[in-house]
């Protein structure tokens, strides 16, 4: 029922024009595939964050929630190996 209510919205507010200027990234399967397992490292956000920036992106905002703290077993465990080495 709440999809129908919106689809109605859309429809009553009639067809607006786009900007090229709004880009969206999205995650996705494809995403997942080539970037790995989701939850993603803030280093992955925070390299997204600069690439952006760089290509001139005035704001940025995310749809996601940052619920558990960053993993970094795999960073842990790297810094242990080089420690003993």
């Amino acid at each position: 029922m709440e999809l129908k209510t919106v689809d109605a919205r859309f429809q009553t507010r009639g067809i607006k024009t786009t900007t090229s200027k709004i880009a969206i990234a999205a995650i996705d399967e494809k995403s997942i595939a080539r970037e790995g397992k989701w939850i993603w490292p803030r280093s992955k956000f925070a390299r997204l964050i600069t690439k952006l920036s760089d290509a001139g992106a005035a704001v940025i905002a995310f749809d996601v929630g940052f619920w558990e703290p960053d993993d970094k077993r795999t960073i842990m465990a790297i810094e242990k190996i080089k420690e003993a080495l």
